[in-house]
């Protein structure tokens, strides 16, 4: 069983998180609080082949991962037939003063193998929804995950 060490992450965290491999389902803009959602299984740990098995199991959560301050969206996707999204990683540029001069704006860089999406924003909260499931691929089934959702948990339910 793999223990999640905290239910929401932040920018402070940054260091600390990778979303190489993660799979994004869903992505929504909020324009009126300045946010760009994702609803992404994040992997929490890869864990060696046990042999006789021959390939690597994923700690996979659910989870939505809102970035703040957004201005200065570029999309820029290839999906082609519908399809997941998924990601190389994510890397930040900055900091720097934001328009506005009271807040630190950070260049947002999503990679994604279909193309990348860049902003502009403040930070970050990722939020888990659920404890991790154990599986053999890094993406979980709809089932497993509770359909598509951009819901905020603050702690484990």
């Amino acid at each position: 069983m793999y223990e999640i060490e905290k239910w929401v992450w932040s920018q402070e965290d940054f260091d600390l998180m990778g979303w190489h491999d993660v799979t994004v389902h869903a992505f929504a803009l909020l324009p009126e609080r300045f946010e760009f959602l994702l609803d992404i299984d994040y992997i929490l740990k890869w864990e060696e082949p046990e042999p006789p098995d021959r390939y690597y199991t994923f700690w996979v959560s659910p989870a939505t991962l809102v970035f703040e301050g957004v201005q200065n969206i570029k999309v820029d996707l290839d999906i082609g037939s519908i399809q997941d999204i998924d990601l190389q990683g994510i890397e930040r540029e900055g900091p720097m003063p934001a328009l506005n001069g009271e807040l630190i704006d950070w260049n947002w860089i999503i990679d994604a193998n279909q193309g990348s999406i860049t902003f502009r924003g403040t930070g970050y909260k990722q939020y888990f929804r659920r404890a991790p499931i154990r599986i053999r691929g890094q993406g979980l089934e709809q089932s497993q995950r509770g359909g598509l959702s951009f819901e905020r948990v603050e702690s484990s339910a």
